[in-house]
């Protein structure tokens, strides 16, 4: 399933590609140093709205961090 692959990779259960800012820290050194995970999502239609809150509900299961999310729906 993508949504719980991408979850993985948020989480930091699966060795991330390219999820580093421009600093050079990844995601998780980042929730690390601010006790939270930060997750912006944007989508654009009503599929890709029941995607993104599967996405959140797993990303929030899964991360070892309290998650804070921000987002815009189609």
């Amino acid at each position: 399933m993508l949504t719980l692959r991408v979850a993985r990779n948020l989480c930091g259960l699966r060795k991330p590609r390219t999820l580093a800012s421009r600093s050079g820290k990844s995601a998780m050194d980042m929730a690390a140093r601010d006790g939270e995970l930060r997750v912006f999502v944007v989508a654009g239609e009503v599929s890709g709205d029941r995607m993104g809150g599967r996405l959140m509900s797993s990303v929030k299961r899964l991360s070892p961090f309290p998650v804070r999310f921000a987002s815009v729906g189609g």
